[in-house]
């Protein structure tokens, strides 16, 4: 594991009855033991200063103390940590194993140490912002459609995806998002590709929406969007495309799975038309659940066009 990244659990991030600021607790808990654990012990010596200096870089900040020592209460309410032998001021020894040991069994999601200071030195809303930042960076997925230096390194999840999975406004994720652009934490690229978003033949045309990516990795984003669009518009049909037409190729795609061949030229036809069904397929799931876990089920297996080298 990178030294300069912390690994954030998915199922306590997602989890509404753990504060934001328990999150934030959470983080500095991972810095802690990422810098300066020795033997990887999770057993340590805290106190309510030294996690505000491992969130802050700093002390001695306005009316912190009880925030920090309510969230820490919730992480041991919640089983995460437990005391060993404490002082009533909340500082002594602290056995954090079930919050830091690290588990096959669950998902994660990863923050740099930069990234953490950086957003904690925000003036307003660091907590919230800190959680909505990991909710958003825990959205960023793969499928066998991307190309391996896109996976997972950006989202294709639209404004309202964010505030539902977030659990905040979308007033507050465009918000959260400026504020995160500005302090050059995320990177946000205008998609220009279009997909259908209703199934009779007289859909409607709705921009895919914002791409995003950390600030880094800026240049993979944009050329994401760019090769995206131009795959779209080469290989793609018309985004208006009949119903029947979309039935003639599902079938003779059927077809091809059941062991029946076609001429070249129409199984490129068949092609463009299953990527471009895999494409939208996946911006809609996308746009749905806010993350790429159960969507390889949902898509269309192109293994059968490998014969013809168009996969």
């Amino acid at each position: 594991m990178d030294k300069n990244k912390i690994l954030i659990r998915k199922d306590i991030l997602k989890n509404e009855k753990v504060s934001d600021e328990a999150i934030a607790v959470y983080c500095a808990l991972c810095k802690y033991h990422t810098l300066y654990s020795r033997g990887g012990s999770f057993i340590s010596y805290l106190s309510i200063k030294y996690l505000e200096h491992l969130l802050f870089n700093k002390t001695k900040i306005k009316g912190i103390n009880k925030i920090l020592e309510k969230a820490l209460n919730d992480l041991i309410e919640f089983g995460l940590i437990e005391p060993i032998e404490i002082f009533e001021d909340k500082s002594g020894v602290y056995d954090m194993t079930p919050l830091l040991s690290f588990d096959k069994k669950k998902f994660y999601v990863d923050i740099a140490i930069d990234e953490l200071s950086t957003i904690m030195a925000v003036k307003y809303t660091k907590f919230s912002l800190l959680r909505y930042f990991l909710t958003l960076v825990g959205s960023f997925g793969a499928t066998h459609l991307m190309d391996d230096k896109y996976k997972f390194k950006l989202s294709v999840a639209s404004i309202d995806t964010l505030a539902r999975i977030a659990r905040i406004s979308p007033t507050s994720v465009m918000k959260y998002n400026l504020i995160l652009q500005n302090n050059k934490i995320i990177y946000i690229a205008k998609s220009c590709v279009t997909r259908r978003v209703s199934n009779s033949s007289k859909d409607l045309v709705a921009q895919i929406s914002n791409v995003y990516s950390r600030y880094d990795d800026k240049k993979i984003c944009n050329d994401y969007v760019k090769t995206t669009s131009l795959n779209y518009k080469r290989e793609a049909f018309k985004v208006h495309m009949e119903v029947n037409a979309s039935r003639k190729y599902i079938q003779m795609y059927n077809q091809m799975l059941k062991g029946r061949e076609y001429d070249l030229e129409t199984v490129k036809e068949i092609y463009s038309y299953v990527e471009h069904w895999n494409y939208k397929k996946r911006a809609e799931y996308m746009e749905k659940y806010g993350d790429e876990a159960g969507l390889e089920e949902k898509l269309k297996s192109l293994e059968v066009f490998k014969k013809y080298g168009l996969n």
